[in-house]
């Protein structure tokens, strides 16, 4: 909702994301993730989901990107941009290290890869 109701209602939007965030987002500094689900829940990984690790989501923390960028939260979404480089960079470290090609694919998605185009060419 934080990116397809930035332009239609930018005022209920911007409340909403800052609502999301501060129920959702773990500030990691440099970089932040997003939870998948409230704190007082702690659910499995779905197929919606995808990966869960230390209750953060890799869906969500990348629909946060679109979320962040559109709704004009640069911080957030620099943020989240350093997270991904950061899953990137360990992906091919371990594909390397392991010689397992599945590391690799984490980060090469069409799906990711789009998700990443989308957010950095709105203006």
């Amino acid at each position: 909702m934080a990116k397809y109701g930035a332009t239609s209602t930018p005022a209920f939007t911007a409340a909403l994301w800052s609502q999301y965030k501060k129920a959702f987002k773990y500030n990691l500094g440099l970089l932040s993730v997003f939870r998948e689900y409230p704190s007082e829940n702690s659910l499995p990984a779905d197929y919606d989901s995808g990966p869960i690790i230390f209750g953060a989501g890799a869906a969500a923390t990348g629909l946060a990107l679109c979320g962040a960028k559109y709704q004009g939260d640069y911080y957030t979404y620099f943020q989240l941009v350093n997270a991904l480089k950061a899953a990137e960079l360990g992906a091919s470290a371990l594909t390397f290290a392991l010689r397992d090609e599945q590391w690799a694919s984490v980060s090469e998605s069409w799906l990711s890869k789009a998700i990443q185009f989308n957010a950095a060419s709105h203006q």
